[in-house]
């Protein structure tokens, strides 16, 4: 079963325009009736269901007041988000970005094994798009992180920043290799941590799970999504910690720094 489906339950709701059980009727027209009730928008094509989830026939009917249905037994339900959908959102954002579309080639011109670009600047494109925002919120940098454990040292990373900046020096370019991050995290945030055995490991780490999303540019000028835990936080555009190894008051910290109901007003932080 594809598209919208129907779960038991019983409800009532006003709606002039559906006052009896003749104005409901195929499936597409009693979902198209519901979805008014429900203030939705309606399904732009037909409905296919497995016969035993089909309405009865007592779906619609007059109650006492002529203005208010009564619809039992079932009740339209609108489609949980899809990870294949959310996936095919993010990349049609991030393909309308002139920067992020520079940003990702300049980076697999790198040539690095496995790398993305993610965290905050990700986050910023969809929140700005969602936002319905014409100049984009600048990050205070654009991270690209990769994983290469033959080489820990903080020169590759400073040599990969230089070639960057030079393609392209207008982005606030921060490179990491997530291979090393254990060898500093603890002078940075005041506790151990193992290593990571993998960039994807590496994503699923960041601060919050709005955050623990990367896109990668291949070859063949497809994008890669990489997230660990999903995209609906992402598009639903709430705060939330990820414990994975950020400490609560870092995450707080982190609250009042960013600001982000100032710069996203329909954003939910969690606290």
């Amino acid at each position: 079963m594809s598209g919208y489906f129907f779960e038991s339950t019983q409800t009532t709701s006003t709606c002039s325009e559906a006052t009896s059980s003749k104005r409901f009727g195929n499936l597409h027209t009693r979902a198209i009736a519901c979805s008014r009730i429900a203030g939705l928008r309606p399904p732009r094509s037909p409905i296919r269901m497995r016969p035993e989830l089909l309405l009865p026939a007592s779906f619609g009917h007059s109650t006492v007041r002529p203005d208010l249905v009564t619809i039992s037994a079932v009740v339209l339900v609108w489609p949980r988000r899809s990870a294949m959908n959310l996936n095919e959102r993010l990349i049609e954002i991030a393909r309308q970005s002139a920067w992020c579309m520079s940003a990702l080639s300049a980076a697999r011109a790198m040539d690095l094994k496995s790398w993305c670009i993610g965290a905050g600047a990700i986050r910023n494109l969809v929140w700005d798009s969602l936002h319905g925002y014409v100049m984009p919120t600048r990050p205070a940098d654009v991270d690209l992180a990769y994983f290469d454990p033959s080489d820990l040292s903080s020169i590759r990373d400073a040599e990969i920043e230089r070639s960057l900046t030079a393609q392209c020096p207008e982005i606030p370019w921060e490179v990491t290799n997530q291979a090393a991050v254990h060898l500093w995290f603890e002078s940075a945030f005041r506790h151990p941590v193992s290593p990571f055995n993998s960039l994807a490991q590496a994503v699923a780490s960041w601060p919050e799970y709005a955050t623990t999303v990367g896109l990668t540019l291949l070859s063949d000028g497809t994008i890669d999504v990489c997230a660990p835990y999903g995209l609906d936080d992402l598009f639903s555009m709430v705060v939330r910690r990820n414990p994975a190894r950020v400490s609560i008051d870092t995450y707080l910290l982190r609250i009042q720094q960013k600001s982000y109901e100032d710069r996203w007003p329909r954003v939910t932080v969690i606290v």
